[in-house]
C-alpha cells in the first residue's frame, strides 16, 4: 500500500503543475523532482514523500479513501520542499539528490522567491479540499499548518544560532528538531486525525505520537549523516562531519570527551575545511563514546514509543499495520 499511495501522490503533484505555467514554474518543478533541467520528465521523485504519506495514513486507519484528500494532504509536501529550497541557501548547500540545488542554478535571490511561491501553492493546494472538508475541518487545519510553519521556521533560525554556539545540550538540539524537523511531521499526524474526525482521547495520543515521530525521523537522519552507505545515501562517509553540523552524534560525542580529545575535537571543528584525514579522527572519536550505538539506541526508543502510543489508539490495529510498517522502514532506513 505504502508504494502505491507514493505514487498516486507523485501523479497527483504532476498533473497539478501542468496546470501552472511552465517557464515561470518550472524551477519548482524540477524543486519538486517532476523535471530535470533539459525540462524532461523524471521517471521517480527523488524524495520520500513521507509527509502527506502519514497524512494519508492516518486519515486512511478512519476507512477514509486514500485518494479523496490527497489533494489537501500535498500541501504538507510543498511546505517542505519550499523550507528546503530556503535550507540550501542558508547552508550554502550545492546538491540535493545528487543535483544542483535551486539556488545554485537560479541564484540566491530568485530561489528566495520560488521558495516563497511554493508556500503558497501549500495553502492554495490545502483549500481544494473545501467542497469535501467542513468548514471547521478547513479552519483547524489551517491553524495547524501556520502553527507548523512557524515553528518550523523557528527550529531553522535555532540551527543557524547553534553554528556560532560553543557548547550546545542534547535538550537544546532535540527541542529545535522538535520544531525544524518535528513540527510538519507532527502537522502531517494532526491533519490526518482531523480529517478523520477522531475522537479527543485519540487525537490526544496521536500528537504524542507525532512528537516521537519527528524525534524518531530526525535522530535516524543523524545517523545516517555521518555514518550512512555512500553508495545508497549518495554522500560520502561522514557528510555532515565535512560540513561541520552539529548534529545529535556530534554533540553527544563533545559533551562525552575527555579534556585531552575534547581540545582536539574543536580544534579540528573550528578550523574553516575539514581535510578527509581530519573527518577518520572524529569518527575514532565518536567510536570511542560509543556515539552510534548511543544515537541508534534513543532512535529505537522513540520507534518503540510510536509503536505503544498507536496502540493504546482506539483504532483498529488492521487499519494501522501499513503506518507501522512505515515506520520500521524509517527506523531501518539506508537513506
Amino acid at each position: 500500500m505504502i508504494n502505491e499511495l507514493t505514487k498516486l501522490i507523485d501523479t497527483d503533484i504532476r498533473n497539478q503543475f501542468q496546470l501552472y505555467e511552465k517557464e515561470l514554474y518550472f524551477p519548482i518543478q524540477y524543486a519538486l523532482g517532476i523535471k530535470n533541467l533539459d525540462n524532461s520528465e523524471t521517471k521517480n521523485r527523488p524524495g520520500k514523500s513521507i509527509r502527506p504519506l502519514i497524512c494519508i495514513l492516518i486519515y486512511t486507519a478512519a476507512s477514509i479513501d486514500p485518494t479523496k484528500f490527497i489533494e489537501t494532504s500535498l500541501s504538507l509536501e510543498y511546505i517542505h520542499n519550499y523550507s528546503l529550497i530556503h535550507d540550501d541557501i542558508q547552508d550554502n548547500d550545492e546538491f540535493r539528490h545528487n543535483k544542483p540545488t535551486i539556488w545554485k542554478i537560479w541564484g540566491k535571490d530568485k530561489a528566495l522567491i520560488i521558495g516563497n511561491m511554493l508556500n503558497n501553492i501549500a495553502y492554495i493546494q490545502m483549500t481544494n479540499g473545501e467542497k469535501i472538508l467542513s468548514k471547521k475541518q478547513i479552519t483547524d487545519i489551517s491553524q495547524v499548518l501556520n502553527q507548523a510553519t512557524l515553528e518550523m521556521i523557528e527550529g531553522q533560525y535555532l540551527d543557524i544560532h547553534f553554528e556560532t554556539k560553543k557548547t550546545i545540550s542534547e535538550k537544546e538540539y532535540l527541542n529545535m528538531i522538535s520544531k525544524k524537523t518535528g513540527a510538519l511531521l507532527q502537522a502531517s499526524v494532526i491533519i490526518g486525525s482531523i480529517i478523520g474526525n477522531y475522537n479527543y482521547k485519540d487525537v490526544s495520543i496521536l500528537k504524542k505520537f507525532s512528537e516521537s515521530l519527528g524525534y524518531l525521523f530526525q535522530i535516524t537522519d543523524d545517523v545516517l549523516g555521518i555514518w550512512g552507505d555512500s553508495s545508497k545515501t549518495g554522500k560520502p562517509v561522514g557528510s555532515d562531519i565535512i560540513n561541520k553540523k552539529k548534529s545529535l552524534p556530534i554533540i553527544h560525542c563533545k559533551n562525552t570527551l575527555n579534556a585531552k580529545d575534547l581540545i582536539l575535537f574543536n580544534k579540528i571543528y573550528s578550523a574553516d575545511k575539514i581535510k578527509h584525514s581530519d573527518v577518520q579522527i572524529i569518527l575514532n572519536l565518536l567510536d570511542k563514546t560509543s556515539t552510534q550505538k548511543y544515537t541508534q539506541s534513543l532512535a529505537m526508543t522513540y520507534y518503540k514509543s510510536c509503536i505503544e502510543l498507536l496502540n493504546s489508539t482506539s483504532l483498529n490495529h488492521k487499519k494501522t499495520i501499513h503506518l507501522k510498517l512505515l515506520l520500521e522502514k524509517l527506523v531501518s532506513r539506508e537513506k
